[in-house]
């Protein structure tokens, strides 16, 4: 019977399943399928009424609903006879009815209600089909893609770790150290799986034991100085002989040699011990997280009542705790020698930081002498360690294998220490065989081994969040969880006695295809990893071979000036395993390598012996320049003149400049003046002109805080030299944010404004002021016509944020911000949170200054200001403000455009959009213009199950309203990074968890490229290093959308571009990141992070200081 329910239920929508399991419990209600009862008691004391029941042959498998705590929890709360609720199965409607009976004569103050929902049918209560990872069945399993939706992913059977049964080990258990979040180590499933040290163990028992005597004394004798009077100080200090007599008899004892005092069942390293040494650590083990212990589980749980198991029960788990439930950042400590170190601090010379608690981490391990370390853990590969470089070296002369997950970004941008020569990096795959649609892939992961959905151990005193049948247990998602497979895997061959190079490639070699998602074909085509899945009993029956693969992970960076038509490439190849006669290599080029093609890329190597490596070189001939940055290398490899094996490796070609750099339509411009930093230029914004690439240098007399000197830096006669310098006085502790240039007098000349963020004086406060300081077209302080005459404005931030897109707005014969944001009424005081029925609450309103004043609007004509709409660069020069308003009637709203300026709105004119959109309350962004006519604002609203509806408003009054389905099932859209509106394009670069979408709006089109996001970057601070600029295409002649990505935050060595690619139809092909917009500064130049924006010219520039000189390049591909 349980095999056609669940058919039918996986037929059938979650509506139809309770009418089906009524169906099926009435129509075999004669089999011996059990019925779940639930024992009602209906006053507080039944104990006799329970003892009766347990006597009647019906009743199976009595017992209490609640437990103990829950019990006495209900009690408290008034609930005693709901306390004592019971619960038990029968195995007929005929033995139920006869209980039913037996209560109504009787008169035992119960009811009994059939539970027909918790029907247990056959082996329900047998988790071994959730643990697919060990074997695969074939199930479905629910892939939840957002709050609102969940989708399903059908199983393919035997995608799993490939191991039928257990492999006995002929060399004993393997010792797998867990780099983690620590470990629960009285789990019931794990307790036996710990690698205890008994020695340190009863050590480590005497110890608490005589702390707990020495801290129990002291109650004892307090309670009696309270109760008869004495000294407590007395007492206190007799406490601290006590606890210093445990640490000189316990602290120091180390039966194992290891350098470990105590480590019964391993070391946490987030904490300093409480010994008297110089030892950073304690043997108390915990887990706040529960990732190690979920990771623990996979490798080596034993095996529940509900056929719940680890991978392995060939391994021992030793438990090293090095990151909490809240990691730091990354820092990167001092190196250390190869000589392997002793652990006490006084020989570990650096800091207490997320890499040097691992690299401690690891020298434990090393110290315990485990047979294979597990890394669920990385970081990014710009913020390299040495020190953990060093210690996993370290780690493999010794013949341990190290694993480490590849991320989970879905990026081929890898993450350490992933990447580090020799680790196995390991991706996950899910229950169809497919690359899991979060984990990362490419050259640099070896692997996939099951990552989706795992099921395993769970901290028994954390309540889990998805698997709620039973404490103890999680599902997991993740490459965290992909890795303890590998590790498993890696235990049963050493178990075998191979060694960690032969362990590497025999995973490699037998692993099994990738499968291909129906779910995520667009997404999934160009995934892939090194080899393939994971299987363990392929990789015992591979054949001892050569296997040559790639030495170094990282991709290969090639340099190119802009111009030559021949690169040169290297890469480095290391033969694993047995030694090779005749190895024949070959280069070519993958997929979307256009305008390159590979020259002398071919080479041989004979008697090519085990665990060496080899260097290679080939050219790339460029025979067009608007080629891609990031191709694919496809490296081919025959053995012996046997069948040719290929492995693809990334290659990263950017434009390095130098001062010395001419090509790409460059400009040089001789620095006259050199002693400013280009850290310090701060780029000024042109509003109503064309961006003439002017700067900024602030100088602050130290010995006169009171001068600030204002130096801008312009190009005068083919060169950078400082035009003008002025003092602007004191400004405090105050942050320059904005330099921009527009004509604030209308006298027809371009004045200069510096905004200034000044922090309160009450730190406490968090709250900020913005100082304007205006200076004239030819840098000298700007007479404002206020009350009190003076060059600055000062907005106090009380009533209303000041946004960082504010306008300049016309009042009178000058041009002040305004803006439309949410915030208070400027005439009145702050709301009284007391008073139930304030008149002032945070509204919607256009705020505006005056001379020496500021004030709101808060309604115009019935309609709701909504939000201020961008100004081009003639509406600045006017002094017009667009402003989007909005009138609403239940769900209706009625949309306006209207103008504003001398502090009213006129020319108010409706707006053709539906009027269910409701744009009150939702974030825009600003329209980038691609012609002289449109510029606007952009809204985007999550409407669920990935799609995201987008509704752009122009300032001429134009309207786009869509909705963007998503391009992949797993995944929606969550940022957008840029939208461009002009007459011959209309289009928007998204963000999605983990790609980078392109929608051409006039087309209907879309391609998607890899965000390369880093999950534990902040999404906030990753979004906003996205810039939207305008490029020129060259082979169509004319701009197209753009974003740029500055070096910065350490995600790339290089500044680029990414573009989309048409063809001379205009048909969408893909999104790129051409060559010629990748940028690497070579070491005396630095790009200076803002470029120059050209709105009248749709043209964008990039500018890079190498010391005397200033290099400005088009961006034109």
């Amino acid at each position: 019977m349980k095999s056609k329910l669940n058919i039918l239920a996986r037929d059938f929508k979650m509506k139809n399943l309770i009418w089906l399991l009524i169906f099926y419990s009435l129509a075999y209600s004669n089999t011996l399928e059990p019925i779940a009862v639930i024992l009602n008691p209906t006053q507080s004391n039944v104990s006799e009424a329970i003892s009766l029941l347990r006597q009647r042959s019906e009743v199976k498998e009595l017992m209490p609903v609640f437990s103990t705590t829950e019990q006495k929890a209900l009690v408290e709360m008034g609930e005693r006879a709901l306390s004592q609720s019971y619960k038990f199965k029968v195995y007929s409607e005929r033995d139920l009815s006869n209980l039913n009976a037996f209560i109504k004569v009787n008169n035992l103050p119960v009811k009994l209600d059939k539970n027909s929902l918790a029907i247990t049918m056959g082996k329900e209560l047998n988790y071994v089909q959730e643990q697919w990872g060990n074997k695969n069945d074939g199930g479905v399993q629910p892939l939840f893609t957002d709050r609102y939706g969940t989708t399903y992913i059908p199983g393919k059977k035997g995608e799993d770790v490939g191991k039928a049964k257990e492999i006995p080990s002929r060399t004993g258990k393997k010792i797998v150290a867990v780099l983690d979040s620590g470990v629960d180590v009285s789990h019931p499933y794990l307790k036996n799986r710990i690698y205890r040290k008994e020695g340190e163990c009863s050590a480590f028992k005497a110890y608490n034991s005589c702390l707990s005597k020495a801290t129990n004394d002291l109650k004892k004798i307090s309670e009696e100085i309270k109760k008869n009077g004495g000294d407590l100080n007395k007492a206190t200090e007799e406490m601290q002989k006590a606890t210093k007599a445990c640490h000189d008899q316990y602290a120091n004892l180390d039966t194992d040699g290891n350098g470990y005092p105590l480590d019964c069942e391993g070391w946490n390293l987030l904490i300093k011990n409480e010994f008297p040494n110089d030892m950073w650590g304690t043997p108390h083990m915990t887990d706040d997280d529960g990732h190690g212990t979920h990771v623990a589980g996979i490798i080596a749980a034993d095996e529940n009542k509900q056929g719940m198991k680890g991978c392995t029960q060939n391994a021992l788990i030793l438990p090293v705790r090095v990151i909490d439930n809240a990691p730091r950042a990354p820092v990167q400590p001092q190196s250390v020698d190869d000589k392997l170190p002793n652990p006490k601090e006084e020989e570990l010379k650096f800091g207490k930081g997320f890499g040097d608690v691992i690299a401690r981490g690891l020298l434990y391990a090393i110290r315990s002498k485990v047979d294979v370390i597990n890394m669920s853990l990385g970081w990014p590969v710009q913020i390299d360690s040495e020190i953990i470089r060093k210690m996993i070296a370290i780690a493999q002369s010794k013949g341990i294998v190290v694993v480490a997950a590849a991320g989970n970004d879905s990026t081929d941008s890898l993450i350490m220490p992933c990447v580090y020569p020799g680790v196995i990096c390991v991706g996950a795959h899910s229950n169809d065989g497919s690359l899991s649609h979060f984990s990362n892939y490419g050259s640099g992961v070896d692997i996939a081994a099951p990552g989706f959905r795992v099921l395993s151990t769970f901290p028994t005193e954390l309540m889990a969040s998805i698997f709620t049948d039973m404490a103890g247990y999680e599902f997991k998602n993740g490459t965290s969880m992909a890795t303890p497979f590998a590790a498993c895997a890696a235990v049963d061959l050493l178990g075998q006695g191979m060694n960690k190079d032969e362990i590497q490639a025999r995973l490699m070699l037998g692993a099994r295809p990738h499968q291909t998602s129906t779910l995520r074909d667009q997404q999934m085509k160009n995934k892939f990893t090194l080899s393939g899945n994971l299987d363990i009993d392929r990789a015992l029956a591979v054949v001892p071979q050569p296997f040559i693969s790639l030495q170094k992970k990282e991709p290969i960076n090639v340099a190119w000036d802009g111009k030559s038509n021949s690169i040169p490439v290297k890469f480095e190849l290391k033969n694993y395993w047995r030694t090779a006669g005749l190895v024949s290599v070959n280069l070519s080029l993958g997929e979307g390598a256009n305008g390159l093609r590979v020259r002398a890329g071919s080479a041989s190597v004979s008697n090519w012996q085990g665990g060496t490596e080899k260097s290679f070189e080939a050219r790339l001939d460029v025979e067009r320049l608007d080629f891609n940055s990031e191709i694919t290398l496809l490296i081919s490899i025959s053995v012996d003149n046997g069948p040719a094996r290929q492995i693809p490796t990334q290659a990263i070609i950017a434009v390095n400049v130098d001062a010395q750099f001419s090509a790409l339509g460059a400009i040089s411009y001789p620095v006259r003046d050199i002693r400013f930093k280009p850290t310090n230029l701060r780029l000024v914004t042109d509003l109503e002109g064309e961006g003439a690439g002017e700067y900024v240098v602030i100088e602050r007399d130290a010995n006169d805080l009171k001068k600030t000197n204002v130096n801008l830096l312009s190009a005068v006669s083919g060169a950078y030299e400082v035009t003008h310098s002025v003092d602007i006085g004191d400004i405090g502790n105050s942050t320059l944010m904005l330099v921009q240039k527009l004509d604030l007098n209308f006298d027809g000349k371009r004045d200069y404004v510096l905004i200034y963020r000044v922090p309160d004086p009450d730190v406490k406060k968090k709250t900020y002021s913005y100082l304007f300081v205006c200076l004239t077209d030819d840098f000298k302080l700007m007479a404002l016509p206020f009350k009190e005459p003076s060059f600055r404005i000062k907005y106090v931030q009380e009533m209303a944020a000041l946004p960082p897109d504010f306008q300049w707005v016309k009042h009178g014969n000058f041009k002040l911000p305004a803006w439309v944001s949410v915030g208070l009424r400027v005439d009145d005081k702050k709301p009284d949170p007391w008073n139930l029925k304030p008149a002032n609450i945070p509204a919607l309103r256009l705020y505006y200054m005056t001379f020496g004043d500021f004030s709101e609007l808060t309604e115009v004509d019935g309609y709701t200001p909504i939000t201020h709409i961008r100004q081009n660069p003639a509406l600045v020069a006017k002094g017009i403000m667009p402003v989007l308003l909005g009138k609403q009637n239940g769900y209706v709203v009625q949309y306006a455009l209207g103008e504003f300026a001398d502090g009213k709105v006129t020319n108010i004119r409706p707006l053709v959009l539906d009027n269910y959109r409701n744009l009150i309350g939702e974030p825009s962004k600003l329209l980038l213009p691609m012609d002289s006519r449109h510029s606007g604002n952009s809204f985007v609203t999550p409407i669920g199950s990935g799609k995201t509806r987008v509704t752009w408003v122009s300032n001429s009054g134009e309207v786009i309203d869509k909705i963007l389905d998503p391009v992949n099932k797993t995944d929606s859209v969550e940022w957008i990074s840029g939208a461009f509106w002009g007459d011959s394009i209309k289009a928007l670069f998204a963000q999605t968890h983990y790609e980078l979408q392109f929608h051409d709006l006039n087309n209907n089109a879309v391609k998607t490229t890899s965000l390369n996001r880093y999950s534990f970057m902040p999404v906030g601070n990753f979004a906003k290093i996205f810039f939207p600029v305008s490029v020129v295409d060259e082979s169509l002649a004319k701009s197209v959308p753009g974003l740029y990505v500055p070096n910065k935050l350490g995600l790339s060595a290089s500044s680029l571009v990414m573009v989309p690619r048409y063809n001379n139809s205009a048909q969408l092909l893909a999104v790129e990141r051409p060559a010629r917009l990748r940028f690497l500064a070579e070491k005396g130049c630095v790009a200076i992070e803002d470029p120059i924006v050209n709105e009248v010219k749709n043209l964008t520039e990039l500018m890079f200081n190498c010391g005397e000189k200033f290099i400005r390049i088009p961006l034109k591909f």
